[in-house]
């Protein structure tokens, strides 16, 4: 994976779509999820970088999140994996 623009800590606030994404995924407005982020982002980003059980690959793996972004996913932009960095292949 390459290197993350934010490899110095968090970034100061969500990129618009993914705040939109959490905010109906949870069920509360976008400044509930601002608020939230700006109060919990260093534990958030710590909790990232050290592969915590909240976000535990596992979990990733065998789907439990991925009913969110089916449902709502889709309409913000947001993916449930990611798909870079693009890459091309050659087929023989």
């Amino acid at each position: 994976m390459g290197a993350s623009i934010h490899s110095n800590g968090p970034p100061a606030a969500l990129p618009h779509n993914v705040s939109s994404f959490l905010a109906e995924a949870f069920g509360v407005d976008v400044p509930c999820i601002t608020r939230a982020w700006t109060a919990q982002r260093e534990l958030i980003w710590e909790c990232r970088t050290q592969r915590s059980s909240l976000l535990d690959e596992t979990a990733l793996r065998n789907g439990r999140y991925l009913p969110f972004f089916l449902q709502y996913g889709v309409r913000h932009r947001t993916v449930f994996y990611p798909l870079y960095p693009p890459t091309r292949t050659i087929c023989s």
